[in-house]
């Protein structure tokens, strides 16, 4: 995608990189930042803020930061939430997707991969999510404005208990003017 994007537009700059290494980069470099995938729940949750503090350094005014995540605010209510499984009928693999709770706290991303009757891979990933309305509080404390949230990259209006994920857009406001 980077290649791509590359090659259709000469003059921005574009990178792929892990969330930990946002804070390597120079401030005010980028007009728009975006993370989807459902990416932003693998932060441990006491590093979040820190997170958002960096990413709002590297935005220039009015820069946006767009995230997608799944909609927590319809899986967190409950014990378990499993995806309807992907079939490739010809290869005879069946991907399953499930978000199972803990009493420990994270919410548990499991994966597996059948091939016919034997599995492949079986993976546990802890997540920390937030609902919604925490994880605007928490980017608005950081200094971000919503300026959207979506149920999903359509613009779809956001129902809470309907919509399957979440996109929200975020506006980093412009810098304070120095008074003389």
């Amino acid at each position: 995608m980077i290649a791509k994007a590359k090659a259709l537009h000469a003059v921005p700059t574009f990178k792929s990189m892990g969330l930990q290494h946002f804070a390597l980069l120079p401030a005010q470099s980028f007009d728009g930042i975006y993370c989807i995938g459902n990416v932003l729940p693998h932060l441990p949750a006491q590093g979040l803020s820190d997170f958002l503090s960096a990413l709002i350094d590297l935005l220039r005014p009015d820069g946006l930061w767009i995230v997608q995540t799944v909609n927590f605010d319809r899986l967190l209510g409950k014990d378990a939430f499993e995806f309807p499984p992907l079939i490739f009928a010809e290869e005879h693999l069946e991907f399953q997707r499930a978000y199972l709770r803990t009493s420990a706290g994270p919410l548990l991303f499991q994966t597996r991969l059948l091939q016919a009757d034997r599995e492949l891979f079986c993976r546990e990933t802890p997540l920390n999510p937030l609902i919604g309305a925490d994880l605007i509080a928490l980017h608005e404390t950081s200094g971000f404005h919503l300026a959207a949230h979506n149920g999903d990259f359509a613009g779809n209006a956001f129902d809470a208990q309907g919509s399957p994920g979440s996109v929200y857009v975020f506006e980093r406001g412009p810098l304070p003017t120095k008074t003389a």
